[in-house]
């Protein structure tokens, strides 16, 4: 009796290799089960879909329609609009991608009608795009950007927007709205860009920037410097001593060379 082995001590076996490929056969034909569930669902349910070949037939789905409307204001219109920028809020690249390529086209097809989109996208296109690590969805973000900046009737409700992307408690956002305001400095000149407004609130999260954020304020400086010349020293004054030191160095190096 003594050497009966206790069943709680016997190891348990792997799964040898047969049976793994019998379980990856199972999660197959269920995973195909469940897109072919999902593709039954209305398009706003698909849209936000777990699958992303059912997130790309949507989005598909999504632009064709936009090819057929006569005009855009219709309820219709604004439901597919909506679609649109859940697809450019979703976690996936190349989903936003896609999205970002139907914003395009609805910039291009209802050019009359540009502002009022303009209005409803810059900042979220900003937010979720321009902010991306893939290099092909940024570059798309920064040139959809700049041209609806160029092609706004109102460039305040714009800087409205980045004054309060500048805010923004999520450590990123900042860093990103800054920088596409120093290109858009760089590109339209301090005459079209509202920095007065901007000068407060740069001074405010200058204090406890990261060390990304501290170079993107000091790019910022440097490019409106090139602009205003000796009117931007009382603002300069306003900023930390460490700042000031930094802007010195830059403007002498800029003086000798």
């Amino acid at each position: 009796m003594d050497n009966v082995q206790n069943p709680d001590d016997i190891p348990i076996r792997p799964m040898n290799m047969q049976n793994n490929e019998l379980f990856a056969q199972f999660s197959e034909v269920d995973e195909q089960k469940l897109i072919l569930e999902e593709e039954k669902k209305p398009l706003h349910e698909r849209i936000l879909s777990r699958f992303i070949e059912i997130k790309k037939k949507s989005l598909t789905e999504i632009s064709v329609k936009f090819k057929t409307f006569e005009s855009n204001e219709n309820e219709e219109f604004e439901t597919y609009f909506n679609l649109t920028m859940t697809a450019i809020e979703d976690k996936n690249p190349n989903i936003q991608e896609i999205a970002l390529d139907i914003l395009n086209l609805v910039m291009e097809k209802f050019a009359k009608s540009q502002s009022e989109i303009i209005n409803q996208v810059f900042c979220k296109v900003l937010e979720k795009c321009y902010s991306s690590t893939k290099n092909s969805l940024n570059q798309k973000a920064k040139t959809f950007l700049v041209s609806a900046f160029q092609n706004s009737a109102d460039t305040k409700f714009i800087f409205e927007g980045l004054k309060t992307l500048l805010e923004s408690k999520a450590l990123k956002i900042p860093q990103i709205t800054l920088n596409l305001t120093t290109h858009l400095l760089n590109a339209f000149g301090s005459f079209n860009i509202e920095y007065r407004g901007m000068l407060p609130i740069l001074e405010k999260i200058s204090e406890n920037a990261s060390i990304p954020l501290r170079k993107e304020i000091i790019e910022f400086y440097k490019e409106l410097y090139k602009w205003i010349r000796g009117s931007l020293r009382a603002s300069i004054l306003k900023l930390k001593q460490n700042y000031q030191v930094i802007f010195l160095i830059i403007l002498i190096i800029n003086f000798l060379c």
